[in-house]
């Protein structure tokens, strides 16, 4: 049965989930933000927070079928800009392909507000 991760990035936390096929939860975790930080390092922590749900599920990330990530700001394909909410955040960051090469799956990006992205998600999917 099939994996998938899910992120909702906020503006004091990172929280992550495993589920399977049925969207059961396996494991979750969950991270305070740092304030100011780039983005680069933000993606490094969203990608721990993601990891350290894997462990909660006991899942290798490498069997993750794909990741949903709701985030603030607009959202451009798998670019985030003016996520206002995030302290630190200037500019556009291509945040979906940034973790597809860290986990080796597809990443459904999406404005945390409007609607949860999910890994089938075509206008806002990242892969390798």
């Amino acid at each position: 049965m099939s994996k998938l991760g899910g992120v909702d990035l906020g503006g004091t936390k990172i929280q992550t989930v495993i589920v399977d096929g049925e969207h059961t939860v396996l494991g979750s975790a969950r991270r305070r933000r740092r304030p100011a930080g780039a983005r680069p390092t933000l993606a490094e922590a969203i990608e721990g927070a993601l990891r350290d749900a894997a462990a909660a599920a006991h899942v290798e990330p490498a069997q993750l079928a794909g990741v949903g990530v709701g985030s603030p700001g607009t959202i451009d394909g798998g670019t985030v800009t003016s996520a206002r909410n995030l302290p630190g955040w200037q500019g556009s960051f291509a945040l979906a392909p940034t973790l597809a090469e860290a986990f080796g799956c597809p990443v459904a990006l999406g404005n945390d507000v409007q609607s949860p992205p999910t890994p089938s998600s075509s206008s806002a999917r990242a892969s390798l």
